[in-house]
């Protein structure tokens, strides 16, 4: 009686697309290692062939697919101890602690806990020993944007930290209290929206290159993304694909706290790869140690 595998050779043989000979040659030579494998693998193995007729107009090297992705090559080898290349291994998401100056204290990373994701604590006072746990949701989305440039407590330390005015002047982060929406309004003068004054106390004025139309500068939500910058980045064909790619169209985009995270990140890539400057040294409020990287 035909194994699985011997099945899948001959549907494997008919494909119009493949040569015939060429794929026998390989798929054989792989036998001497199924003949040691339990039944389940031979069944992943089977998988892969399939895989392979599905993409019949494409020519791949069936044998060296198999040996990729189970690890051995066909003798039964561990692909360690030969030339072939280690596959690839999916990272885990289990987010990084950046490394901190010393003026800044480590912050206190708990382990995530299985089916919460992320979970990012920073510092909130000079006392090392109390932290900020960032808002579960928000954790998360940074985790998921910036842990993959390990970038993910950096980020939330730049809306939150204990350093106060000692460092750049502007309280406890640029966003201590982690407004994502229109939540912001000036204390002071009871005006709803995160806009920008001279020093003369008057309203700053933009000109949207969209309506031609003069518009105040304004912040605007979780990483108070600035409508001028955003703009200019719209404008670079460079940029606006990127942000297009991460669904971002609009300025009122910048409401959605995962699109308003995903511009931060590409406004810091900006600012390294077009400017040359460190990525966090747009944020006026971001402690100075972070800001200078």
């Amino acid at each position: 009686m035909e194994s699985a595998f011997q099945q899948a050779l001959k549907n494997l043989k008919t494909s119009s697309n493949y040569a015939p000979k060429n794929i026998l040659n390989q798929a054989q030579s792989f036998v001497p290692f199924l003949k040691t494998v339990p039944k389940a693998i031979e069944g992943k193995i089977v998988g892969v062939l399939d895989k392979a007729i599905e993409a019949s107009n494409r020519p791949k090297d069936i044998r060296g697919d198999l040996e990729r992705k189970f690890g051995y090559d066909y003798y039964g080898r561990p692909l360690s101890s030969t030339a072939t290349p280690t596959p690839t291994l999916t990272p885990t998401r289990i987010p990084t602690p950046t490394p901190q100056a010393t003026l800044i204290p480590t912050p206190t990373m708990a382990p995530p806990v299985a089916g919460e994701g992320f979970r990012l604590n920073i510092p909130s006072s000079q006392d090392a020993n109390k932290i900020t746990k960032v808002p579960q949701n928000l954790a998360q989305l940074i985790g998921e944007i910036f842990e993959p440039i390990q970038q993910a407590t950096a980020a939330a330390t730049v809306l939150h930290h204990p350093y106060g005015e000692q460092l750049r002047g502007m309280g406890y982060g640029e966003n201590a209290g982690f407004i994502t929406g229109k939540g912001w309004e000036n204390k002071e003068t009871g005006v709803k929206g995160d806009y920008n004054y001279d020093d003369s106390g008057n309203l700053k004025y933009i000109m949207n290159p969209y309506t031609g139309e003069q518009e105040p500068n304004e912040d605007r939500g979780l990483f108070r993304i600035n409508n001028e910058t955003f703009y200019l980045l719209q404008g670079s064909r460079k940029w606006n694909s990127k942000m297009k790619k991460a669904g971002i169209y609009s300025y009122d985009d910048m409401y959605d706290p995962e699109k308003n995270i995903r511009m931060a990140r590409i406004m810091g890539d900006w600012r390294q790869q077009d400017l040359k400057m460190p990525r966090w040294s747009g944020w006026f409020a971001a402690p100075k140690n972070i800001a200078e990287w």
